[in-house]
């Protein structure tokens, strides 16, 4: 027969489970995704789901779940007072907080230094054209190292988390191809040799004035 804790377990929502384990408040699905699970602060009979996209300096809500923390739904269900009380930027400043961990940081590929309070939101970030040439550098260092990444953070004076960060914007913003699943690698995009030209050509006319 089943235990008395057995039984209890099987009572159990998803959340609750997460609860009485004593699981993280994150979970980190893929390279460019934090999720955090926590109730709601005011109704507590709620839980919240959180899906934030992780940039190399700051996160974007992209999804939000609000469900019962048991298999039922409290008295008066789901009401536009409960939907209205979700603290976003709270959850924001959570998600932010999180990836200030080593782990979840390097999880996802970013500089745990990044996320600290005083550096969130603001920061100045690199142009297309500062992303491009980083894309053109870490494509030629592939050719010439199987460790691109450390040698462009050595040549950069960064740490290779805040690099992997950088190249991670560099392919969000189409300067550098995509890398074969679980891989290091692509190559520079025909966008990022296009603002190179420009800003060669650019170069070349100022100095001929």
């Amino acid at each position: 027969m089943p235990s008395e804790n057995e039984r209890n377990m099987n009572d159990m929502s998803h959340f609750e489970m997460r609860e009485y384990l004593g699981l993280q408040d994150w979970e980190v699905p893929d390279s460019e995704h934090l999720v955090l699970h926590c109730r709601h602060p005011k109704y507590d009979a709620w839980a919240i789901k959180a899906i934030f996209e992780v940039q190399s300096q700051d996160v974007k809500l992209s999804h939000l779940t609000i469900y019962p923390v048991g298999d039922w739904s409290p008295p008066g269900g789901l009401t536009d007072e409960v939907r209205r009380t979700v603290p976003l930027d709270k959850l924001r400043k959570m998600a932010c907080t999180r990836l200030q961990l080593q782990e979840v940081a390097g999880s996802v590929g970013v500089d745990p230094s990044a996320f600290r309070a005083s550096n969130v939101r603001g920061r100045k970030g690199r142009t297309e054209l500062d992303l491009a040439r980083i894309a053109r550098d870490y494509d030629e260092l592939q050719s010439e190292s199987d460790h691109a990444v450390d040698e462009l953070a050595e040549r950069m004076n960064l740490n290779v988390a805040t690099v992997r960060g950088i190249i991670w914007q560099a392919r969000k913003r189409g300067l550098l191809s995509p890398a074969p699943a679980g891989q290091a690698g692509g190559h520079i995009t025909d966008k990022a040799k296009t603002l190179l030209d420009a800003a060669s050509n650019d170069s070349i006319q100022r100095e001929s004035r």
